[in-house]
């Protein structure tokens, strides 16, 4: 038990501290590829933890039942085009490095809160499937806490409420399809905005603020209701995770 938590815990802290340290460490660097190098590094990192000590199986791709997949799907689906995240961090470098930095992302941060962390928290709560979802969401939700450093408190906070509904619906659609790469696609979708942004946030009254962070906390609490609704006839034995 003590050594699964110590697995989880290094899995949950892990790209929060190199987005937090990794800047200072690459200072000399375009900014443009600071956000990049940070989740390349993670990656890597978290990668060469898994082959010598996590010992996680990801399911990277599944072909089977793809009609079911994509009805699995739709619950992210439907969230992507009814929201759009009030992006603080924004990517302010020429189009293909911005694509290339919106992939990096999607793999490290799906890889890491659906591939790793969503298994471990399993071994920790006895395979309880929603509990997991819940704890990897959590851990997803808290890796962008360093945007606090860009943009103003409700409206990071209102990010960070929505990141944690999309890992809900994220880290089910994980569970149910055993493919990773469907959900680093819709990840990656979902992050394209932020090439529009122009490096810049909108600007919102406090009203709007408010009202934003209000309709993110509603969608929070519909994403777990779908996600525990999913879940509850889905079998433990159908698990991904071994």
């Amino acid at each position: 038990m003590s050594k699964n938590l110590e697995k989880f815990f290094t899995a949950f802290i892990l790209l929060p501290l190199c987005l937090f340290l990794i800047p200072s460490l690459i200072f000399w660097s375009p900014q443009s590829y600071q956000q990049i190098s940070c989740d390349l590094i993670a990656l890597i990192m978290v990668i060469i933890l898994n082959k010598t000590w996590l010992h996680v199986e990801v399911n990277f791709f599944s072909g089977k039942r793809p009609f079911n997949q994509f009805l699995n799907a739709i619950p992210a689906l439907v969230l992507l085009l009814l929201t759009k995240n009030p992006f603080v961090l924004s990517i302010k470098s020429p189009v293909l490095m911005g694509f290339m930095t919106i992939l990096m992302i999607a793999i490290c941060e799906e890889y890491i809160y659906r591939g790793i962390l969503i298994p471990l928290s399993l071994r920790l709560t006895n395979n309880r499937l929603f509990i997991s979802v819940l704890i990897s969401s959590i851990g997803f939700a808290f890796a962008h806490i360093v945007n606090f450093e860009h943009g103003s408190f409700l409206v990071v906070l209102s990010q960070i409420i929505l990141a944690f509904a999309t890992g809900m619906l994220f880290g089910t659609l994980y569970l149910k399809s055993k493919n990773l790469s469907l959900v680093i696609v819709l990840h990656f979708i979902s992050d394209l905005p932020l090439l529009a942004s122009n490096g810049s946030a909108a600007v919102l009254t406090n009203s709007q603020t408010y009202g934003i962070l209000m309709i993110v906390l509603v969608i929070s609490l519909i994403a777990c209701l779908i996600s525990l609704v999913q879940l509850h006839r889905f079998s433990k034995k159908s698990s991904p995770i071994t």
